[in-house]
């Protein structure tokens, strides 16, 4: 008995010397942290905080004196980034040495393995690839269906009117966008707009993470997966029936394009090219489950993002009827030139337009913060301080748009900051909507003509308030 209490004993003092030393890893660095228990690190803030709210509350306390400040999220050590010259060299600058994108790797997890979690030596091997399917010709390509979606959209809104007065605008943006992704990624007839359930719409709260979904297991399994596998223990961030659906959806067009000899221009057909190329070991540079995860991404980001950009830019619009009034004076306009017909020319003339949704963004942003791994031990310019290889890095996208020294009053909706001079005279990186640099959101072509399509045909037949 007495022997099971010293091991006990033993134990514990292990774990508190384990806990002290992982929690003095900012302090041994010289790096300021925030609020670390000695013992919990920031354990607490965690189970009581967004980590929204966390990154917020380091970048007010830091960013007036540091470039860097540390915290932990469990018991792995996070920097986040402060400086906007060390943002642009992370991003750019210095891109190799922050080249790896998440800390999360689990090729297990179909979610997880694809272009957007790869590591840096198979990114760099497939981005330019995927690249070709974003090309300006390619999107021009892709416009007329991008615009069918928007007029049936409208089309949809008025039938709703006819019943009600009040409409939720978020659920027809997720229809539009789900239609418009379905079938220029996938080449699919999702009829989102057309049926009140359909496969792609039920999906989506589950591709996306509105639902079935906790941000703190999320943290935790980017910590501890490789523990937990080297455990036995298969971990994912989302439910398997994500899985079972794009690998059913993979399954069914490949044997129907294979079959039929059928291609349709999208990002399936570059998927199923790139598997019939080999690696020297003369495996295909593709699985079939990483083409099942890169169809999961893909709509994912393009569902989210344009989604909340059309319903948030109808909200606030309808809160400033003056703005309203202005950009759709300047639709009507850019559509009297095109005999009142929206093409891809006339989307590109809405200077006014595009501003509302790049302020949208910045208000909006999907994402709270951009993360990176350090590929080399990093010495910060300009300090004595140096992140190892491997430290994972955070930049606050969030933080940084309501920075009130870079955007006055950055809670007003104001579309007049992104005209050319204002833009000029902030930092290249004060704007991080789509990220920057080579690891940059590879979409944002797509994304924002489908945003500006779905307005326009809101803005053109219909007020808001």
């Amino acid at each position: 008995m007495a022997a099971l209490l010293y091991l006990v004993i033993f134990l514990i003092c292990v774990l508190i010397h384990f806990l002290h030393r992982k929690f003095q890893h900012w302090q041994r660095k010289g790096i300021r942290t925030w609020q670390a228990h000695p013992l919990m690190g920031n354990w607490r803030q965690l189970e009581t905080m967004h980590h929204t709210e966390i990154l917020d509350e380091i970048y007010r306390r830091f960013k007036p004196t540091e470039s860097v400040a540390g915290f932990y999220i469990y018991t792995q050590p996070v920097a986040v980034l402060l400086d906007l010259d060390l943002v642009k060299a992370a991003l750019v600058k210095d891109f190799n040495e922050f080249s790896d994108r998440f800390a999360y790797q689990n090729n297990k997890d179909l979610t997880a393995d694809n272009l957007f979690f790869w590591e840096s030596h198979k990114w760099r091997s497939l981005r330019g690839k995927f690249s070709t399917i974003f090309t300006p010709a390619k999107i021009k390509y892709m416009f007329h269906t991008i615009n069918a979606a928007a007029l049936q959209m409208a089309e949809s809104v008025g039938k709703c009117l006819e019943k009600e007065d009040i409409l939720n605008m978020s659920d027809f943006g997720g229809r539009f966008t789900t239609d418009v992704i379905a079938n220029c990624i996938m080449g699919c007839e999702s009829h989102s707009l057309k049926f009140e359930h359909s496969d792609f719409h039920d999906i989506a709260p589950v591709t996306t993470g509105t639902t079935g979904f906790n941000v703190r297991w999320k943290l935790f399994v980017e910590t501890y997966v490789s523990l937990l596998e080297s455990m036995g223990i298969h971990v994912t961030m989302f439910p398997q029936k994500l899985e079972h659906f794009y690998m059913h959806l993979l399954k069914n067009n490949f044997i129907e394009r294979e079959k039929l000899n059928v291609r349709k221009q999208d990002l399936l057909d570059l998927l199923i090219d790139l598997r019939k190329i080999q690696d020297e070991n003369g495996n295909p540079i593709l699985t079939h489950s990483e083409i099942a995860s890169n169809l999961f991404l893909f709509f994912a980001a393009g569902y989210e993002s344009s989604a909340n950009t059309i319903s948030n830019s109808l909200w606030e619009l309808a809160r400033h009827p003056e703005l309203q009034d202005r950009v759709r004076d300047e639709i009507h306009a850019v559509l009297e030139e095109f005999n009142n017909e929206l093409c891809y020319e006339a989307c590109m003339k809405m200077t006014y337009l595009d501003q509302i949704i790049s302020e949208i963004n910045r208000m909006y942003p999907i994402f709270s913060y951009l993360e990176r791994v350090t590929t080399v031990d990093y010495h910060i310019p300009n300090t004595k301080h140096v992140l190892e290889k491997g430290t994972r890095i955070f930049i606050p996208i969030r933080s940084i748009h309501y920075d009130p020294e870079i955007y006055d009053s950055p809670e007003e909706f104001r579309p007049e900051r992104f005209e050319p001079a204002e833009i000029k005279q902030r930092h290249p990186q004060s704007y991080l909507a789509f990220g920057d640099g080579p690891r940059n959101c590879i979409g944002i072509r797509l994304g924002r003509l489908q945003v500006t399509a779905a307005l326009v045909a809101m803005l053109a037949n219909y007020k808001f308030s």
